[in-house]
């Protein structure tokens, strides 16, 4: 799916890295895996379609992208991942949520260590000779 945000062109930076599909043939598949530089996450995704014809999902530069279609690929741009990053990262919140230690953290988990009420010891790491306690 292409990338429908309504940001202007003027967000995108020079570093920015993008999601696209590159259609390749099967015969292409091991050169364009075999450049290095190409960052296809995990592993790389193929998705195939008719008369041997597949997209291959990339993470690449601008220049990348460049680079790929004087080569005579066909790129299609589905997400500016830097720009995404960037809004993400406005949510998270500033500041001191627990007020220096006064509001007590909330939700699952536990304090194992750290700054707690004094005595208060962080439960003992098993040892290699501890086995695990049988669920009742």
């Amino acid at each position: 799916m292409p990338d429908n945000s309504d940001k202007a062109p003027g967000d995108e930076r020079d570093d920015d890295i993008f999601a696209v599909r590159v259609r390749v043939r099967k015969a292409q598949i091991d050169e364009l895996l075999s450049r290095g530089g190409l960052d296809y996450g995990d592993h790389p995704h193929l998705s195939e379609g008719p008369e041997g014809i597949g997209q291959l999902g990339l993470f690449v530069s601008r220049a990348q992208i460049d680079d790929l279609r004087g080569d005579g690929y066909e790129v299609e741009i589905t997400s500016n991942q830097s720009a995404r990053l960037r809004e993400r990262l406005e949510e998270v919140g500033q500041g001191d949520r627990f007020e220096g230690g006064r509001i007590p953290p909330r939700g699952l988990g536990r304090k194992i260590g750290g700054r707690g009420p004094r005595g208060q010891q962080p439960p003992p790491s098993p040892g290699p000779d501890d086995e695990p306690e049988p669920l009742s």
